[in-house]
Formats: C-alpha cells, sequence, structure tokens
C-alpha cells in the first residue's frame, strides 16, 4: 500500500475516533425526559399529569453559593413535602402550573422558536444544568432545573429553565433546553412558578380564614392579641423576648358591618398578675385592627414535626396526659399546664393570638421562644402552635316549651322545640367537624415563623395607662375603621356578631380539640 494511501486511511480512522469520542463524551439525552424532537415537534412525548408522582426542582442561589432543592411526592391523592417533616403541600394552584409548564412543551406550539444549538451559548442564555455547580464548581449561567417522576421513580420529563428574553414586546417568555441536549428554545414560562422556598408551597391562611381570596373560610367575629410580655408573665414570669413589646397587654378587635371593617374593642394591661383596663387611643386602635387584619397573612418558614404521642393525644383534645406527653413542648417556650386528666391549657413566652369565628370556633395560635433560624429574613424566627376548639356557649340550648299556665305544650310547640334541638344539635356538629378538620390539619407540627411576620400580628405597644374611668356603655372610645388599613386579603367585611370576651382569668378560657375539650392559658 503506497504511502499516500496509508496517510489517507489513517487520517480517516482517527476522524473516526474522534468523532465517536465527541458522541460519547457530548452529555446527550440521558433519560432526563427528553427526545430532542425539536422545534415545531414538541420537547418531549405527551404524557398525562396523573402520571407525576414526584416533582423536584433544583436552583443555585448566588448569595448563599450553593444550590437548593424542594421535593414534592405524591402519596395517594396527597402531595408532601418530605424534607419538611411531610407536610402536606396545599398550593394547588402552582403545583398546577409546573405541571402545566412541562405538558404545554409536549405540544408543537408550547415552543415558540429555537434560539441556538450550540452548547457554548449556554451560559448566555442562563441553562446551564445546577449539576455542573456540583461537579466542577462553574457559578455561570446556571437555570433552575425541574424534574418529574412517575411512580416507578422513572423520569417523565426534565427542563432547564433560563433567562426571560431581554425583549419588552414578549414579557413572559424564557430560555429553555432539555438536559443533556444542546438546543436552547424559547417557551412560554413564568420562572417564579419554580420556588425552592417552603413558604410558596404553602398556604399562609393558617388559620383558614374567608378572606377575598378565600370565600369559603371561617367567619370572623372577633380577635384577641396577648403580647409577648404577658403570655411571659402568665408563665411564671419567664423573661419576654429582646425584640418583643415590653408593655403586658391583651387588644380585641371585632368586626363591625357599622363600621365596614375592624373595630378595637377591649384594652388591657397585665399587672401584679391579674388583668386591667387599659385607656385606648385612635393610635393604639389602628396598631390593633392593622394587626388583626394581618392575621391571615403568615407565611410558614418552616414546620416541626411533633412525637407521635404528642400530637395525637392534642389531636383527641386531651384530656391532659402525663408530663412527658407535652415536655417536648417546654423547650420552645410553649407549655401545658393542666393536671393530668384535665383539659388541656397552654402558656407560652411569645404571645398568642386568638380568633373567634361566627361559627362557633376559636382558633388559637401559641408562639413560642424566639431563636435563630438561617432560613428566616431577620435571623429570628418562633415556633407557634395552632388548634381549634369548640365553644359550647355559642351553641344554647332552645328553651323547653311551656303551655297556658303550666299546662303541657302543644303537639305544635313540642314540635318547634324538636327542630331547634335537632337544628341546634347539628350547628354543634358541624362546628366540631370543622375544629376536627383544623386539627388533622395542624396538629402534628410547630409552624416556624419568621419573627418579622410575629411582629405583624402582634405590634409593640409601649407605655399603656390603665383607664381612671369606665368607658359610657355604647362608647365607641378607640373604635378606628380598619377598612383602608386592610390588604386586600384579610378577614372579611361583611361579619357580624362578636363572640363572648376573654376571661379576665388567663388560664380559663374554654379550648377543644376537637369537641370542646381543650384549654388555652
Amino acid at each position: 500500500m503506497s504511502s499516500p494511501i496509508r496517510t489517507t486511511l489513517l487520517m480517516g480512522i482517527i476522524a473516526a475516533a474522534v468523532c465517536g469520542a465527541a458522541a460519547f463524551y457530548y452529555p446527550h439525552s440521558d433519560a432526563a425526559g427528553g427526545t430532542g424532537l425539536g422545534q415545531n415537534k414538541g420537547l418531549y412525548e405527551a404524557f398525562e399529569a396523573d402520571r407525576v408522582w414526584a416533582i423536584e426542582i433544583v436552583r443555585f442561589n448566588p448569595d448563599k453559593q450553593m444550590n437548593e432543592k424542594l421535593s414534592l411526592q405524591r402519596r395517594g391523592d396527597r402531595w408532601l413535602i418530605p424534607a419538611h417533616a411531610s407536610f402536606p403541600t396545599d398550593f394547588v394552584a402552582r403545583r398546577t402550573a409546573v405541571l402545566n409548564a412541562l405538558t404545554g412543551l409536549t405540544k408543537p406550539e408550547g415552543i415558540l422558536e429555537q434560539r441556538s444549538d450550540e452548547q457554548k451559548d449556554h451560559i448566555k442564555y442562563g441553562v446551564v444544568d445546577p449539576a455542573e455547580f456540583e461537579q466542577s464548581g462553574n457559578r455561570a449561567g446556571i437555570g433552575t432545573r425541574v424534574t418529574l417522576e412517575d411512580k416507578n421513580r422513572q423520569t417523565v420529563a426534565s427542563l432547564i429553565v433560563g433567562l426571560p428574553i431581554e425583549d419588552d414586546n414578549r414579557t413572559g417568555q424564557t430560555f429553555v433546553r432539555i438536559p443533556g441536549e444542546p438546543q436552547v428554545y424559547l417557551a412560554e414560562i413564568n420562572p417564579a412558578i419554580l420556588s425552592v422556598e417552603f413558604r410558596d408551597w404553602v398556604d399562609s391562611n393558617l388559620f383558614g380564614l374567608r378572606t377575598q381570596a378565600r370565600p369559603v373560610g371561617e367567619p370572623v367575629s372577633r380577635i384577641t392579641i396577648t403580647s409577648a410580655a404577658a403570655s411571659a408573665a402568665m408563665m411564671d414570669n419567664s423573661p419576654a423576648s429582646p425584640s418583643g413589646s415590653s408593655t403586658a397587654w391583651r387588644g380585641t378587635v371585632e368586626t363591625s358591618v357599622a363600621a365596614n371593617g375592624l373595630i378595637l374593642g377591649g384594652l388591657e394591661v397585665f399587672q401584679n398578675g391579674k388583668w386591667v383596663e387599659a385607656e385606648k387611643n385612635s393610635q393604639v386602635g389602628r396598631a390593633l385592627t392593622a394587626a388583626a387584619a394581618s392575621v391571615a397573612v403568615l407565611p410558614v418558614t418552616d414546620v416541626r414535626a411533633l412525637p407521635k404521642e404528642t400530637a395525637e393525644n392534642l389531636l383527641a383534645g386531651g384530656p391532659a396526659s402525663a408530663d412527658p406527653v407535652y415536655a417536648p413542648l417546654n423547650e420552645t417556650g410553649i407549655r401545658q399546664t393542666a393536671v393530668e386528666g384535665q383539659p388541656l391549657q397552654f402558656v407560652s413566652t411569645g404571645g398568642r393570638i386568638e380568633v373567634e369565628t361566627t361559627s362557633g370556633l376559636r382558633l388559637s395560635m401559641v408562639i413560642g421562644n424566639a431563636f435563630a433560624d438561617t432560613q428566616s429574613k431577620t435571623k429570628l424566627a418562633r415556633a407557634a402552635l395552632f388548634f381549634a376548639e369548640v365553644l359550647p356557649e355559642k351553641f344554647p340550648e332552645p328553651p323547653a316549651p311551656t303551655g297556658e299556665n303550666g299546662a303541657d305544650p302543644t303537639d305544635e310547640q313540642q314540635r318547634e322545640y324538636n327542630r331547634a334541638v335537632e337544628a341546634r344539635n347539628e350547628q354543634l356538629r358541624i362546628a366540631a367537624e370543622s375544629a376536627a378538620t383544623f386539627n388533622r390539619q395542624r396538629s402534628r407540627w410547630l409552624f416556624v415563623l419568621d419573627e418579622e411576620v410575629i411582629g405583624s400580628v402582634i405590634p409593640t405597644l409601649d407605655d399603656l395607662k390603665t383607664a381612671e374611668t369606665e368607658p359610657p356603655t355604647g362608647s365607641a372610645a378607640g373604635a378606628t375603621d380598619a377598612g383602608s388599613e386592610s390588604p386586600t386579603d384579610r378577614p372579611p367585611e361583611e361579619n357580624s356578631g362578636a363572640g363572648q370576651p376573654a376571661a379576665d382569668d388567663p388560664g380559663q378560657s374554654a379550648d377543644g380539640e376537637p369537641d370542646g375539650a381543650a384549654r388555652n392559658g
């Protein structure tokens, strides 16, 4: 064989080897759910949303210089967040948006255009796989990776979402890429739905109140706010948080149809072991009505699972068990104080919120100590216990019927009485079911909230003075229209009727889970 022929043959072999190596080492589709179908053909084979049993989102955090991940897993009909005490995610709209975003790419119209087929452009369009940071330390152009898996943990679809297009006429369009494939496409996807923050996947309306955004929630009649200093004083003079109010107070805000919003009701300060009426003014009224309006929005930083025995006893509404059952709460600044066999009572160091509803419930939020928390904006957070109770006094028994001059009631009177009893019992049953549902959703966890969020519902009220004289009956002193103070997603203005005043004895307000057994302190 001549030398030129051997040279040509050798070069051909080398070229084939180089091409083979390139094909082997280039990151082609790797069971990432992509098919490489390309423009006008969709990026994935079509799949049904019901096939998806897991969602994983990985996003690079440039501030922390690390990847952050959030995973959702489906168990039966529920979606849980395993890394956060298997808390159920109740933000159906966000989960649906994520699924729709990827299923939309199975259709040709889901792909607006192919922008590049060069790997060198990945940094430019922000579609570098977050895995590259973990593998090589690369920090440039990293996108957000979302992966859908089926019941057998096989990848259904995976996508890297990058930068939005810089074109004012094409808002809402974002660059995307299939992991392991070089092509970059433009699609209509909102990167904001791919949050890895726990709070973005959990309903912030922890009380489940009726608002403009939630017309089926619980209607509010009154909200009672107790400061951290007062709660600490009731907990054997435990020290209050340095960031809390130095004045120990309790304020009640009521819904008012006449005032078209919220008005300040009672205001008391805790002195020498008892509640004393305090002077009210418009400034205090505005602060407390604004705080009450904020109760419907309580973003959650995290949750902590309660021990099984504690959660089960709390869900059952007591009666109080031996100390070890509720001892785990002590280190959080929340303490169960009732003796064994008696209805539950709780005191705490961080304050409390009590919401009474027109349906006959009291929903309580008992707040513990402040502690350092890297997930919180202010780096301080508090854990809170939530529970519901039925208020029996809201369901008075109808008076027994009597006939004229002491005679036996007529048949019609007896029938009316029986109907009234049945109606009252039905109302009690519905209230008990509502309380039980509330407790099932919350009794297994402590909810961690940023100190800033706590401060929005328990404001600082210093230098409160005791009232020198009793206000006249029907006085509107301190009444404030909160309609202009309240954000849109707030307790409703249409509620009428007020709940029973809070008990003067700080340890004596009825409580129950789910049938009125628990007490709050």
